[in-house]
C-alpha cells in the first residue's frame, strides 16, 4: 500500500510540472514521447466578394475571392433568381466576361531578374491579371492554384440573355458548384448569393442559399456560415493529431481537409476531418466529408461540427489506430533539421474546400491554422 501511494504521489508530481511546460507529456498518457502542442484558431479566409449591378441593371459585376480551384470538369456557375406570378422560383443561368487577377514578383524588363528590395533584398510584388474569358461563359473551374501568390480577386461581368429579365429585375444573384459546366439548373451547393431584389448592390453571403426573399436580404431558410470553433493540435514522436471543437457545419457542396504546411509553404494532406477514437465502433474515426448533408454523423448538428479530428502518422511508423500514411516532403532548404520527423512543416491549416476541389493544398481557402511548437523542427 505504502509503495502505490508513494508512485501516485510520483506520478502526480510528474503531470503538474509538464502541465506547466510546453513540452508536456500528452494528456492520453504519461509514458512515451512527449507531445509538443499549439492552438488552432480560425483566420477567417472564406469564398467571399460582392456584386455591383451596372447601369440600367442589365449586368453585374461580381468580384469574388477566397474560391478554389475544382477537378476535372467540375465548374463554378452563376444564376439569377426569380419568382413566377405562382410565386415559384425561376432560376436562369447568367454568362460573362472572367479576369483573375492576383499578385507576382516584379521583373526588370531589361535583365528579366526579379526587382528586389534594396535593403532586405525581398522580392517586390506587382499586380497583375489572367483573361480567363474575353465573350461571354457561364462556366468557370476556378482559380489556378498558386503555392505563393494565390488569386487575389476574380472579376466576372455576367449580363442577362433574351430570355431572361434584367440583372437588377430579378431577385437574386447565386453562384453553385455544378459536376460539369453548362448545368440546365443549379445543384443544391448554392454557396454565395447576394438578394439584389430587396438589397440591390453590395456584399455576397457564403454559406446555403435558401431560396428566393422578395422583402428581405436575408431568409430564416438561409444557412450563413458561422466562422467559429478553434482546436489543439499535436506532433507526439512519429504521430501527428488535431482536435478541433465546434466548427461551422460546411455548407453544401464543402468539407474540411488538413494539411502540414513545409518551409516553402507548400502544404502535405493529413487527412480529411473525422470524428475521434471511440470505444463505440460505429462512432469511431468516422469520415465527416457529409457532415454538409447529414446531421446523423458522430459531432455533427444543424449548424456545427462539435468535435473533429485531423491525425495521421509517418509512413511505417506503425503507431496503433493510425493510417501510418504520411509522407515528409524533401525540400531544398539547408536550414531544415532532417533529423527530426517532421522538422520540415512549420503550420498546420485545416482548410474548408470544394468537395470537387483539385486535389493539393491552396492558401487562399484557409480557415483554420497554427504555427507548429518550435521545438518540433528547430
Amino acid at each position: 500500500m505504502r509503495t502505490y501511494r508513494s508512485f501516485s504521489a510520483i506520478a502526480v508530481l510528474v503531470l503538474a510540472a509538464a502541465a506547466c511546460d510546453d513540452n508536456r507529456a500528452s494528456v492520453f498518457g504519461p509514458i512515451g514521447d512527449p507531445s509538443y502542442d499549439f492552438n488552432i484558431a480560425p483566420v477567417g479566409a472564406i469564398p467571399g466578394g460582392a456584386v455591383s449591378l451596372n447601369g440600367a441593371g442589365d449586368s453585374a459585376t461580381l468580384t469574388l475571392t477566397g474560391l478554389r480551384d475544382l477537378a476535372g470538369s467540375a465548374s463554378y456557375q452563376l444564376w439569377a433568381v426569380s419568382r413566377d406570378v405562382d410565386g415559384r422560383d425561376v432560376i436562369m443561368p447568367l454568362t460573362g466576361s472572367i479576369v483573375e487577377f492576383f499578385s507576382r514578383a516584379d521583373i526588370d524588363p531589361v535583365t528579366g531578374d526579379t526587382v528586389r528590395d534594396a535593403v532586405t533584398g525581398d522580392p517586390l510584388f506587382v499586380g497583375d491579371s489572367n483573361v480567363v474569358s474575353a465573350t461571354a461563359t457561364g462556366s468557370y473551374g476556378g482559380p489556378v492554384t498558386r503555392a505563393v501568390n494565390p488569386i487575389t480577386s476574380v472579376r466576372i461581368i455576367a449580363e442577362s440573355g433574351d430570355t431572361l429579365a434584367p440583372v437588377g429585375g430579378a431577385n437574386a444573384v447565386v453562384m453553385s458548384i455544378e459536376s460539369t459546366g453548362g448545368a440546365a439548373a443549379p445543384s443544391a451547393a448554392q454557396f454565395l448569393w447576394r438578394r439584389v431584389g430587396p438589397g440591390g448592390s453590395g456584399a455576397l453571403t457564403f454559406g446555403t442559399f435558401g431560396g428566393t426573399d422578395v422583402i428581405s436580404t436575408s431568409s430564416p431558410d438561409d444557412y450563413v456560415y458561422p466562422i467559429i470553433g478553434a482546436g489543439r493540435a499535436g506532433v507526439r514522436g512519429d504521430e501527428f493529431s488535431a482536435d478541433m471543437q465546434r466548427m461551422g457545419r460546411p455548407p453544401v457542396g464543402f468539407m474540411y481537409r488538413g494539411y502540414l504546411v513545409d518551409v516553402d509553404g507548400v502544404g502535405t494532406e493529413v487527412d480529411i476531418l473525422r470524428s475521434g477514437h471511440s470505444g463505440v465502433t460505429e462512432e469511431s474515426r468516422v469520415d465527416l466529408t457529409d457532415a454538409d448533408i447529414n446531421i446523423l454523423l458522430p459531432g455533427v448538428s444543424d449548424v456545427a461540427i462539435f468535435s473533429g479530428q485531423v491525425r495521421n502518422c509517418l509512413q511505417g511508423s506503425g503507431v496503433a489506430n493510425c493510417a501510418n500514411t504520411l509522407v515528409a516532403p524533401t525540400v531544398a532548404d539547408t536550414t531544415v533539421n532532417e533529423d527530426k520527423p517532421f522538422g520540415v512543416f512549420r503550420q498546420f491549416v485545416l482548410a474548408l474546400e470544394p468537395k470537387t476541389g483539385a486535389s493539393g493544398f491552396a492558401p487562399a481557402t484557409v480557415r483554420y491554422t497554427g504555427d507548429i511548437a518550435e521545438v518540433v523542427w528547430k
